[in-house]
């Protein structure tokens, strides 16, 4: 298996490398009650963990999120993890109550996350801006370049007070 190596806390990678987070601790009480052995293979980026999926290379992506175009190529279980999608902008923005609020505005989003796809297919007059991580996303909205960043808000909520964007508010 792979997991995203910055997606604290659910998935990420340890000061030794290792993965770590909720998905470490649900495969390992698996591990225990079915028997069976885990064995994590690092990944770079969440990109890199989803070629290893669609090149055979791993075979779980524990934290994967369904969307139509992975349907095709993957299988799932039924969610065991799930997290409302929340906008975040500036602390001096207007409210921004839904994702139609976000029509015509730069908007960044981590690229290769079911996220991306999702507003790609359902609100396609928001402009998107792809960016590498959350940490990423929350300096492009802290420094303007961007009118707002879409993630997991449980993710990014943790981003926002370990990395100290204190500037960032959920919108």
């Amino acid at each position: 298996y792979a997991s995203d190596p910055d997606w604290a806390p659910v998935e990420y990678l340890n000061k030794e490398g290792r993965p770590t987070g909720m998905t470490s601790e649900y495969l390992e009480r698996l591990q225990k009650l079915l028997g069976v052995e885990f064995k994590a293979v690092l990944s770079a980026t969440w990109t890199e963990a989803i070629n290893q999926l669609d090149s055979g290379g791993i075979d779980l992506l524990p934290a994967v999120a369904q969307t139509t175009n992975r349907l095709q190529r993957f299988r799932f279980t039924t969610p065991y993890l799930n997290f409302p999608v929340a906008i975040f902008a500036p602390v001096d923005a207007p409210f921004l109550g839904n994702l139609e609020a976000l029509a015509g505005k730069r908007v960044a989003v981590v690229g290769g996350y079911a996220i991306h796809e999702w507003l790609q297919q359902d609100h396609p007059a928001i402009y998107l801006v792809s960016v590498a991580n959350t940490a990423v996303g929350l300096r492009e909205v802290a420094e303007r370049r961007v009118d707002a960043f879409v993630d997991n808000l449980v993710t990014t909520s943790y981003a926002i007070g370990r990395s100290g964007f204190l500037q960032v508010r959920m919108a």
